[in-house]
């Protein structure tokens, strides 16, 4: 299966679409657990109880059962509504450390993008920047330099070939005169 440089840049430009898109989307992710974290932040335990005495007195106001509430039952709703705004903070603060993990993981994805762009762009402007003529003359002059190499080459062989049998030639005749010397 072949790549042309057209699908590689469709799929990167497809991949960098969703990476924006998750991008905006977890900037409202932290949008919101900003604002969230802000509000709970604010609120002090006075806040807290002050808003537990008002709902008191709404539900007194609205109910008439509340009115016979004792203050034992009373006392039991308000640690019930400090335990569920323990959970709510526990819950906060779970999400949160899963957010920053998302965060992380997207920034160090985004990185890798774009280290892996910085890469690829020389390499592809020099793609891009070719005509089909000029790739077909690239291609020639690449066949004309093999050729030549090819040429010199054999050459080459051909010298080696005549030194080799010059050489085992002057070792004939040294060897001869040699004898020759010895004998005289």
């Amino acid at each position: 299966m072949t790549l042309t440089i057209d699908q590689i840049l469709s799929e990167t430009k497809k991949l960098v679409d969703r990476l924006r898109d998750h991008d905006t989307a977890a900037d409202g992710l932290m949008n919101t657990y900003v604002t969230t974290n802000k509000q709970t932040n604010k609120q002090t335990p006075a806040q807290e109880n002050r808003q537990i005495r008002e709902l008191q007195q709404e539900n007194k106001v609205t109910n008439k059962q509340t009115n016979k509430q004792t203050p034992a039952q009373e006392n039991r709703q308000i640690w019930e509504l400090q335990q569920e705004n323990k959970e709510l903070r526990v819950s906060l603060q779970e999400h949160q450390a899963a957010l920053e993990l998302i965060m992380s993981k997207y920034r160090e994805q985004v990185l890798k993008l774009v280290v892996a762009n910085r890469l690829d762009k020389p390499w592809t402007r020099l793609q891009l920047a070719a005509s089909p003529q000029e790739v077909q003359n690239k291609i020639e002059k690449i066949c004309e330099m093999a050729a030549v190499m090819a040429k010199a080459i054999a050459v080459d062989d051909d010298c080696v070939a005549k030194e080799q049998e010059r050489v085992a030639q002057l070792e004939v005749e040294n060897k001869g005169l040699r004898e020759l010397l010895e004998i005289s």
